[in-house]
């Protein structure tokens, strides 16, 4: 999906953009994020792989996005190239790991983008957070 947005019965907004993998898009999503500036809840990204990515070319411009964008919570794979230590962040190996990590973390309110990750591999995490109840 490009740019679906969902929202769950807690006032969850999902972001799903698992459409694009490319780097753009990632920088495009965190500037996206800034419309919900001054909101309530937290804003969240959930990265794919973004291992193709060079970290000493992109890890600055990432780093200034990521703070600009008001993102204060991250899931990223155990894989990745980039290193968030500014930011809480949770380590994930798989998608079971991750959906696992999201459902006890979620709270009301939360934006949550996510971005990179096959959407075949995320489409069962989307619908447990649609079902995420009141």
């Amino acid at each position: 999906h490009k740019f679906e947005l969902i929202k769950t019965k807690q006032n969850i907004t999902l972001i799903d953009d698992t459409d694009n993998h490319q780097y753009p898009a990632l920088i495009y999503g965190l500037d996206y994020l800034k419309k919900f500036l001054g909101k309530q809840g937290r804003k969240i990204l959930v990265l794919g792989d973004i291992s193709t990515l060079n970290p000493q070319k992109k890890q600055k411009e990432l780093t200034e996005k990521l703070l600009d964008s008001g993102v204060s919570l991250i899931y990223i794979p155990k894989n990745c190239p980039f290193k968030f230590p500014f930011l809480s962040s949770y380590l994930y190996k798989n998608l079971s790991s991750l959906k696992k990590l999201i459902l006890t973390e979620l709270k009301k309110d939360d934006i949550i983008l996510i971005k990179g990750l096959s959407h075949d591999l995320v489409t069962d995490l989307i619908a447990e957070l649609k079902k995420t109840k009141n």
